[in-house]
């Protein structure tokens, strides 16, 4: 597996800083490695505000995720549901050190991508995921501790935002960029709703989510295609005439 992702011509892409792990994964699992989870211990890293100096991470992460996905279409647009990884080590919960969220911040970053970027969201999502973020966007601005972006929604701007990564490539970096208060929007949302839970229901919570993204995968082909159909040459193989 090591020369596989040494032999990888992307090494100079944003996969060499945060986008590594993410990219790691997705070509062991795509390229049928084995893959296992191992209990290791807390993965410590310095406390830091999610709220704070997000942008160039997430632009890096999610580029790769998007840009494998256009890699990998074929391995991963036939798959339905999901299994659990073979478990190696002993589980034990970990005691973490909390770390601080400034929510008010992450909710004011989102309220000024509600007014400012409207315009280049609409270019990503679709008409009724646009008008049912619009809801959400009132609800935040009416009463900032009390609303939730749910489960259903956040995977449909993920993968309108995957498809429009695929269908316009020069506007890759906007697009990008336009997602980060969506994201704070997302995780404001997940801190209210999780601040009463202990850490075993927040993992259930997590799993709610991913079985979200799960029950979106039909959605997410039908997308996939409609914008591969849209973006190929009108006529193929039609002959060039060619002008002295």
């Amino acid at each position: 597996m090591l020369r596989r992702y040494l032999e990888r011509k992307d090494w100079e892409t944003d996969v060499a800083r945060y986008g590594v792990d993410i990219w790691m994964t997705t070509i062991a699992i795509a390229e049928g490695f084995r893959v296992c989870q191992s209990f290791l211990g807390a993965k410590l890293h310095d406390a830091k505000d999610p709220g704070a100096d997000l942008s160039a991470m997430l632009h890096q992460v999610v580029g790769s995720v998007f840009t494998l996905m256009k890699e990998y279409e074929q391995v991963w647009r036939n798959v339905t549901g999901s299994r659990p990884a073979d478990l190696f080590g002993f589980r034990f919960d970990v005691g973490l050190d909390p770390i601080p969220v400034n929510l008010e911040r992450m909710v004011k970053a989102f309220l000024t991508g509600c007014r400012e970027l409207r315009e280049i969201w609409s270019l990503a999502l679709e008409r009724e995921t646009l008008q049912a973020l619009l809801g959400v966007c009132r609800e935040a601005e009416a009463n900032p501790r009390q609303w939730r972006l749910p489960d259903y929604l956040w995977a449909r701007v993920i993968l309108d935002f995957a498809c429009a990564h695929r269908a316009m490539p020069v506007e890759r970096g906007h697009l990008l960029r336009s997602l980060t208060p969506l994201y704070l929007g997302r995780v404001a949302s997940f801190v209210m709703e999780t601040e009463p839970l202990v850490s075993a229901e927040v993992e259930d919570r997590i799993e709610q989510l991913c079985l979200a993204f799960e029950a979106a995968k039909p959605y997410l082909t039908a997308r996939w295609d409609a914008v591969g159909a849209a973006a190929a040459p009108a006529v193929q193989g039609a002959p060039v005439e060619v002008k002295p």
